[in-house]
């Protein structure tokens, strides 16, 4: 499940593992989400990790979600953000990428508004998602036999943290 207490934990056991170029940005990334005031944001039941995999089509070109096993009562604006990180991201295209998490953004807000303070968090929040995704999958590689797969998936979260860093969200919000 994504949040800052996952970030502060997996930081605390896996920046051994980290490449020592993120080490600063990772701390400051702990710090900006300790000034967030958690309780202003909107809570509900989220799924917490709707991502491709967890995404089925049935016969009937149905769509079901699936894998409710880090479903919690958090912040809304979770489910927004880890579905940005995985089904928005366009690797070597950040005017895509920014299309696309606007385009999410509208289709979410079509049925519930994003509270100003929502938008103005929603980039930190991104960029914990791609740090604890880079935290596990740093260890994965410098531990784990690692797959492809999982060098492949280092390399997203990496380039979505690059993506963040860049001029990306003046074009979304």
């Amino acid at each position: 499940m994504m949040n800052g207490q996952n970030l502060k934990q997996e930081f605390k056991e896996k920046a051994k593992y980290l490449d020592n170029k993120y080490l600063s940005y990772f701390e400051e990334l702990e710090e900006d989400y300790e000034k967030i005031d958690i309780l202003k944001l909107p809570h509900s039941f989220i799924h917490g990790d709707i991502i491709t995999s967890n995404i089925i089509k049935d016969e009937n070109n149905k769509l079901w979600l699936i894998d409710f096993g880090v479903s919690n009562y958090l912040p809304r604006i979770i489910d927004l953000v880890v579905s940005a990180c995985d089904l928005c991201l366009e690797l070597e295209d950040m005017p895509k990428t920014a299309l696309n998490i606007k385009m999410l953004i509208e289709e979410y807000e079509k049925y519930s508004k994003l509270t100003e303070y929502e938008k103005q968090v929603f980039p930190i929040f991104f960029d914990i998602v791609n740090a604890i995704g880079m935290l596990q999958m740093s260890y994965i590689i410098k531990i784990v036999k690692a797959t492809e797969e999982d060098r492949s998936s280092y390399y997203e979260y990496e380039k979505g943290l690059e993506i963040s860093n860049s001029k990306l969200w003046r074009n979304i919000f």
